[in-house]
C-alpha cells in the first residue's frame, strides 16, 4: 500500500464481505500511541506536515479527490463514486488487529 492507504482498508474489508482477522503492513510506519495520523506526519515528513496543516486550517480537506481526479486511473463510474464516498472521514472503531513487518534485506 502506498503511504497513508491503511486508511481504506475498512473499507476494504466490507467489500470483501467476510471477516478479516487482521492486516500486515511491509515495510510501512509504525503508529506509535498518543500520535494522530498528523503528528506521526511531523515525524516521517515534516515539510508535508507543515503544508497539510496550513491547507487544512484554511478550510481545505485532504484527499480532496473529485470524480475527475480519479477518472484516468479508475474507469468504473460506479467504482469511482463508492471509493469517493470511502475516503470521506469515518468514525467507525477499528474492528482487526493490525501489525507491521519491516524486512532488512541483506545484500548478496
Amino acid at each position: 500500500m502506498d503511504w497513508g492507504a491503511a486508511a481504506l482498508l475498512p473499507a476494504n474489508r466490507q467489500a470483501l464481505g467476510r471477516l478479516v482477522a487482521g492486516y500486515i503492513f511491509v515495510d510501512a510506519g509504525i503508529h506509535r500511541d498518543g500520535l494522530t495520523r498528523l503528528g506521526m506526519m511531523d515525524l516521517e515528513a515534516p515539510e508535508f506536515a507543515a503544508q497539510l496543516r496550513t491547507h487544512l486550517a484554511a478550510g481545505g480537506r485532504f484527499p480532496e479527490w473529485a470524480d475527475q481526479h480519479l477518472r484516468p486511473i479508475l474507469p468504473d463510474a460506479r467504482l469511482r463514486q463508492r471509493l469517493l464516498e470511502e475516503v470521506r472521514p469515518q468514525t467507525q472503531p477499528a474492528t482487526s488487529t493490525c501489525s507491521s513487518i519491516q524486512p532488512r534485506l541483506q545484500p548478496l
